[in-house]
């Protein structure tokens, strides 16, 4: 088994990676950030597509994840589905100050109703929550 993982990683050097995210028919091209989303008991995470089309191609990146281990706490869904849409709005602010291209349009795909909603539900939200709240809000009304 360790031969097998040492012939691997010898291989990697090998390996080549198309780094450009650059469609080539450069004539109005549409750039569109997709940022999905999700949680489950164990984890939450979030990963951002570029998606890029003209008239003749269209070409879609992954261009940033981040995941994230629950806390080790008793934990419901609904707040890991919380934690991943703050995760998901702060990457997409950090990918878009980063990245060297016009951004036209940005999705965000399953922000939970309760994070929408988190303002007008304040009493149900702990404090610190109904920050995160906010924070979640500005970043997709900023989009």
């Amino acid at each position: 088994m360790w031969f097998d993982i040492k012939d691997d990683i010898s291989k990697i050097s090998n390996h080549k990676m198309n780094r450009c995210v650059a469609v080539s028919d450069k004539s109005s091209v549409t750039n569109t950030l997709v940022c999905f989303c999700d949680a489950l008991a164990c984890a939450y995470a979030t990963c951002m597509y570029l998606v890029q089309s003209s008239e003749s191609q269209c070409n879609s990146e992954l261009i940033f994840a981040k995941t994230r281990l629950a806390p080790t706490t008793q934990t419901t869904i609904p707040r890991l589905e919380h934690l991943a849409a703050l995760i998901g709005a702060r990457c997409v602010q950090f990918v878009q100050k980063e990245i060297e291209i016009y951004i036209d349009k940005c999705f965000y795909s399953q922000i939970p109703s309760a994070c929408l909603n988190g303002l007008a539900l304040k009493s149900h939200f702990p404090m610190k929550n109904q920050m995160k709240t906010q924070g979640i809000l500005r970043a997709v009304v900023a989009v």
